[in-house]
C-alpha cells in the first residue's frame, strides 16, 4: 500500500446521495415471521405447555421437534444442542444430537460406537457407566448407555445423570443424549423422550 500513488478518495457522490434519500423514504421493514408452531402435543414438564416447533438438520437427513420454549444451536464440532431458556432451571437440562458419518468410522458397527460413547463417559470425574443396552428403535438397532458423574457448574461440583442412545441409520450413526443435575433429571426426562420420539430419518 505505501508504494501506491496518492489518489484523492471520494467520500460521496450525487448518485450515492440520491440512493440514501430513496432509502430514507422507504417504509420500515416488516415484522419478522414467528417460528412455525405445530399442534400441541402431550403436556411436557418444566412449563413448556406442550407446544413444539420443528427442526431439520442441514447436513444430514434427519428432522424432529423440540419444545417451543427451548432453543437449538450448533456447536463448532457440529453437535446440535437443545436447551431450555437461559436463566431457568430447564437451561441446565441439556439434550444433544450428534451425527457420525459411517465413512468416518471405517465399518464400525453400532455396538462399537456405543462402546466408544461409554468409554468417553467413563473419563468423567467419579463416573459410573452401565454397559450399553441393546434396544430396537423403529426396527433399527440401537444401544442405550446410562451414566452418573460429577459435573462442574457455576455453583460447584454436583452429581449429574446422563443417558445416550446410539442409533443405526444407512449412512450415519445418530447419538441422542440427555444430561442434567441429579436433582431434577427426572423432571425433564419426558422432554428428552418426546424429542426422541419425534426424531425421524428423512432419507431413503
Amino acid at each position: 500500500v505505501p508504494l501506491l500513488p496518492d489518489r484523492p478518495l471520494r467520500q460521496s457522490s450525487p448518485a450515492f446521495d440520491r440512493i440514501k434519500m430513496r432509502l430514507r423514504a422507504l417504509p420500515p421493514p416488516p415484522e419478522p415471521m414467528p417460528a412455525p408452531i405445530a399442534a400441541p402435543t402431550a403436556t411436557t414438564t418444566g412449563g413448556d405447555g406442550g407446544m413444539v416447533v420443528p427442526y431439520t438438520i442441514d447436513n444430514a437427513p434427519f428432522a424432529g421437534q423440540i419444545p417451543a420454549s427451548w432453543t437449538a444451536r450448533k456447536t463448532q464440532s457440529g453437535t446440535i444442542v437443545f436447551e431450555g431458556q437461559q436463566g431457568t432451571e430447564a437451561y441446565q437440562a441439556t439434550v444433544e444430537l450428534e451425527f457420525v458419518p459411517k465413512a468416518n468410522v471405517g465399518g464400525s458397527a453400532v455396538a462399537e460406537v456405543a462402546n466408544i460413547v461409554a468409554r468417553s463417559l467413563a473419563q468423567k470425574p467419579s463416573a459410573m457407566v452401565d454397559m450399553p443396552e441393546w434396544r430396537s428403535n423403529a426396527g433399527r438397532d440401537a444401544y442405550a448407555i446410562r451414566a452418573t458423574y460429577a459435573a462442574e457448574t457455576d455453583r460447584g461440583t454436583i452429581p449429574a445423570r446422563h443417558i445416550s442412545v446410539v442409533m443405526d441409520y444407512p449412512d450415519h450413526f445418530a447419538i441422542l443424549s440427555y444430561f442434567a443435575p441429579e436433582a431434577f433429571f427426572e423432571r425433564y426426562l419426558l422432554v428428552y423422550q418426546q424429542i426422541g420420539e419425534s426424531f425421524s430419518y428423512t432419507g431413503r
